[in-house]
């Protein structure tokens, strides 16, 4: 290609900025630092790739390099995974968007990522998503840079929180240990009140022995907890707990008389 071919085929960014939408290699240097956007290792099809470029050679257009930077690579990435689960995609699909959220290879920062990078794909009008795809990453992802909330959400095996099965095991060896003499009565106690009432650290740690009342009721005992809440120092949650012998009792049902 000559010089004036090339020039002829050189457009700018919206800053300015002088690059070859032909080429499959952008360098664009602003003041901060050097942009390079490579397409020919994009692995889809000429097609989807086609509709790539279009699109970012619109984001440079109309957003700063440095953001257009991010959605290229971003959706670079993402179109690398659409790849390898689909080389023959010519579009971008919902099952492809929803795919890519499901994987637990990816943070919740990446998914948040490639979701702002599709979205403004879609609102720009450009080929390469379907209506479906569009329509889906119209709706909030649900997710949260948070990664104890991405793990909560996605019932992550590892991370997350204890299944029910999980949770009645615990509960069963908790009981069979402490029956067994193998667990203390304070750590009995303790673990039992945490799986109850799910209290803060804090909480635990800020209970005193006048917190603990027990009262004569109908031929039983009733017990009452005073919880110290951990966001408002100084008040407490009055809790009244199960009736009989709370603490010994080794069949103990794990359903309180009311939650907090």
């Amino acid at each position: 290609m000559s010089y004036g071919d090339k020039a002829a085929t050189e457009t700018r960014t919206r800053d300015g900025y002088l690059y070859d939408p032909e080429q499959d290699h952008w360098y664009i240097i602003d003041p901060w630092s050097k942009h390079h956007f490579d397409f020919e290792t994009v692995p889809v099809p000429p097609a989807l790739k086609g509709k790539f470029k279009q699109f970012v050679t619109t984001c440079l257009r109309l957003k700063p390099v440095i953001t257009a930077h991010s959605y290229y690579r971003f959706t670079r990435a993402f179109l690398h995974r659409v790849w390898e689960s689909d080389p023959t995609a010519t579009q971008i699909t919902d099952a492809h968007v929803l795919n890519d959220r499901a994987s637990r290879a990816l943070s919740p920062f990446v998914i948040l990522k490639v979701s702002a990078a599709l979205r403004y794909w879609s609102k720009i009008e450009l080929p390469g998503l379907t209506r479906a795809a569009a329509l889906l990453l119209a709706t909030p992802t649900g997710l949260s840079p948070n990664q104890n909330l991405f793990v909560a959400r996605l019932f992550d095996p590892l991370k997350g929180a204890f299944s029910t099965l999980e949770f009645d095991g615990l509960t069963s060896t908790l009981h069979r240990e402490f029956a067994a003499g193998n667990v203390d009565l304070d750590s009995y106690a303790i673990s039992l009140l945490q799986m109850v009432l799910g209290l803060r650290p804090t909480q635990t740690a800020s209970f005193l022995v006048k917190d603990l009342s027990v009262e004569e009721a109908d031929g039983g005992k009733v017990y009452r907890l005073n919880v110290p809440r951990a966001k408002q120092p100084g008040d407490i949650i009055d809790t009244p707990l199960l009736s009989g012998d709370w603490f010994l009792s080794s069949g103990l049902s794990l359903k309180p008389k009311c939650a907090l």
